[in-house]
């Protein structure tokens, strides 16, 4: 081994030591306030409850939940959600507090609309496919197969419809 490898070696070996070595150095700590944690995890329990909330309105638009289970669901998350909404309050200073009920109100809305837009001309990905679909559904020829009447392109051996034979030169 030539003097060079060794040095690369020595100097990522150092590097890699004042990396790991310097936050035990610097002897600052880290530590998150009980308080911090407890709304920390207040939020994810809000979290956890507003996606179950959007699972159950999914199932249910989907017809997977009948509709006095989704009733009795609904409501005993709705209620779990407003107790933790009120903890959050709580635990928040009075200058800081927004209106809950309008925030999750908002996420809500906005998760609908998320589920919805698959739907929508947003996309450009989807126009551009159905541009291309109309362009193909709409025949150069301007012939019909003779067994369907669905449009056939110029150089189709059989129809994309029914599958008949088409013989070319077809008029």
């Amino acid at each position: 081994m030539d003097i060079g490898s060794i040095l690369l070696i020595l100097a990522v070996f150092v590097i890699t030591a004042v990396f790991v070595v310097r936050p035990l150095i610097d002897g600052q700590s880290y530590m998150v306030s009980e308080e911090e944690q407890n709304l920390s995890s207040l939020l994810a329990e809000r979290e956890r409850i507003l996606d179950a909330l959007a699972e159950l309105d999914f199932d249910h638009e989907m017809g997977k939940v009948p509709e006095d289970t989704y009733k009795a669901q609904r409501a005993d998350l709705a209620k779990i959600g407003v107790g933790i909404l009120r903890k959050i309050d709580a635990s928040q200073p009075n200058g800081s507090r927004e209106s809950s009920g309008d925030a999750v109100e908002a996420v809500i809305a906005e998760r609908k609309q998320v589920v919805s837009a698959g739907s929508g001309g947003d996309d450009p990905l989807e126009d551009m496919i159905a541009s291309r679909r109309s362009q193909q559904s709409a025949p150069a020829t301007g012939k019909f197969c003779p067994q369907c009447g669905q449009g056939i392109h110029a150089g189709d051996k059989f129809c994309s419809h029914c599958g008949t034979v088409i013989d070319w030169p077809y008029i």
